[in-house]
């Protein structure tokens, strides 16, 4: 069986027809257009031999006991969404199986591969006809769409819809597709693996409850703990609840306050003028005039405060230097959190994200 599945292109990437492989489409095409009325074929045919159960690619009905695979890249190479050096190991195993099982029926089996064009397949299989069954076949010609003669009806969405419902096994049962087939549907429908959709449907639906109704209900609802629900919301809205119902944090006004007045920060923020000063110290462990008193007791020159704006050097993770005068702003256009950036400029963190920061001597 080949890997490469393709997929017929469509407006609507959902709804784009499943292909099967393409070398599994040219043989039944040519199989198709090349067998008379009285023969018929059947494909996925299972056997048994030696207690162990092996699917043949193609069954020729009406016939000695004809087989025919097609073995894609995965039977001569280990592909990582075939199970890699384990499933090689495996396949190549049932491939002899197979051999066997037809040499001990009396059968024939032919071997087509993945390098082989319609064209060298077509005169591969007429031979095989023409040689165990002693009958003339005629020639197929016009194998131009072959390799998209699909058995399948079914689209991309149909499948990966259906294993987020159901399981692998029921999956595999409702379509014929191997399984490595499905969870590659499913991740190109959803984005991630089923583990993951599911993992991250179920904190986004925590995190939309929870903005709406209390933690011990979100925490009984959910099954989960009070540090996960916080976990939850933060990861989903950026922030923690308090701060996102009222569209600032405690460390963004402190920052501001820092390098504004008390009347400025109160306004822009629109909060009350004894906010910014109860804010500054929780976030900084001590008011602003002796913030700025210790700063100044530290040797910091005049020029590290321009308008206002207290200038630190910031150091990215491959070593390039910025100079700022607003950590908000800066943390914001990096990609940073803010309160972490404050803790390093305070010392009380060396580095975030790969970042170090330093007040300007």
């Amino acid at each position: 069986m080949d890997i490469r599945e393709e997929l017929v292109q469509k407006k609507d990437v959902e709804e784009r027809v499943i292909k099967g492989s393409r070398g599994e489409n040219a043989v039944r095409y040519i199989l198709t257009h090349m067998l008379p009325e009285d023969m018929s074929f059947i494909e996925q045919h299972r056997i048994i031999f030696q207690d162990l159960t092996h699917v043949m690619d193609f069954y020729i009905e009406g016939s000695p006991g004809l087989y025919i695979e097609y073995d894609g890249e995965q039977h001569e190479r280990a592909i990582d969404h075939w199970d890699g050096e384990e499933g090689l190991l495996e396949r190549q195993f049932r491939d002899k199986e197979k051999n066997a099982y037809a040499k001990s029926e009396g059968s024939h089996l032919l071997r087509l591969n993945h390098r082989m064009t319609p064209y060298d397949m077509s005169d591969e299989i007429h031979t095989f006809l023409s040689t165990y069954t002693n009958r003339s076949f005629p020639e197929v010609k016009d194998l131009t769409n072959a390799e998209y003669y699909t058995k399948y009806d079914f689209t991309v969405n149909d499948v990966a819809n259906y294993y987020l419902e159901h399981t692998m096994k029921e999956c595999e049962e409702r379509f014929p597709l191997h399984e490595a087939t499905i969870r590659r549907y499913f991740v190109f429908i959803f984005g991630r693996d089923k583990q993951g959709y599911i993992r991250d449907s179920i904190r986004n639906a925590c995190a939309k409850y929870y903005l709406e109704n209390p933690n011990k209900q979100t925490q009984k609802r959910f099954g989960i703990s009070d540090v996960t629900v916080q976990k939850y919301f933060k990861e989903v809205y950026g922030k923690d609840k308090t701060s996102y119902l009222r569209g600032y944090t405690k460390e963004e006004v402190a920052e501001y306050y820092l390098n504004h007045s008390t009347d400025e920060t109160a306004k822009h923020f629109n909060i009350f003028r004894t906010t910014p000063h109860v804010y500054f110290r929780e976030v900084y462990g001590t008011n602003k005039a002796d913030y700025l008193n210790k700063m100044n007791g530290t040797n910091i020159s005049a020029n590290q405060n321009i308008n206002g704006l207290v200038r630190f050097k910031a150091i990215s993770p491959d070593g390039t230097e910025y100079i700022g005068d607003n950590q908000t702003a800066f943390a914001k256009e990096h990609g940073l959190d803010q309160g972490n950036v404050a803790h390093c400029l305070r010392g009380r963190n060396k580095s975030t994200k790969g970042w170090k920061f330093k007040y300007i001597d």
